[in-house]
């Protein structure tokens, strides 16, 4: 059988919106079981980015925050303004002692430097927080890249966490 060109784009017409059909319609039903009506708590962090070896401001220097889906460039002064931000939970540790702040990562891009991954940068619900404040270092021959750090979570929490487990003197 033989179709004419004329009802072979016809039927890839509609074979396309049928298809455009069904991912909308998934799409909807996926949407309709990730939405909350419950608004997720914020905290504000304002960050700082400046030259590893000199300490000056650095400007245009791309942060993106991928759990807020966020994308920020510093200003003249290596500062970003005020980003309101999610608190998202660390589950990790939340049957042994609950964390009373959430974690984001910030992905750090200046052409000429180092690219860094920072990893639990804390985030307290209803706090504002100026920091942290982001080092770069100028890419170099032999340079290791990327830069990957962490940041630790509070010491009063560090210390209730080695409090509770703490054994028994003399063990």
């Amino acid at each position: 059988m033989i179709l004419s060109r004329r009802l072979w784009v016809t039927l890839q017409t509609l074979l396309v919106a049928a298809l455009a059909v069904a991912a909308a319609a998934n799409l909807h039903q996926y949407a309709a079981k990730t939405v909350s009506t419950t608004p997720r708590p914020t905290g504000i962090l304002t960050l700082y980015v400046e030259d590893g070896p000199t300490a000056q401001p650095l400007p245009g220097v791309t942060i993106v925050i991928p759990e807020a889906g966020l994308v920020v460039v510093t200003d003249e002064m290596g500062e970003t303004p005020a980003l309101t931000l999610p608190v998202i939970a660390d589950g990790e540790f939340s049957n042994i002692l609950p964390k009373p702040w959430g974690e984001i990562t910030l992905l750090v891009y200046r052409a000429g430097y180092i690219e860094q991954a920072i990893f639990h940068v804390n985030v307290w619900e209803n706090q504002v927080r100026n920091g942290p404040s982001i080092l770069l270092f100028p890419q170099t021959p032999g340079a290791v890249e990327p830069h990957i750090l962490t940041e630790g979570p509070q010491k009063p929490w560090v210390q209730e966490l080695l409090s509770h487990y703490r054994p028994a003197e003399g063990n």
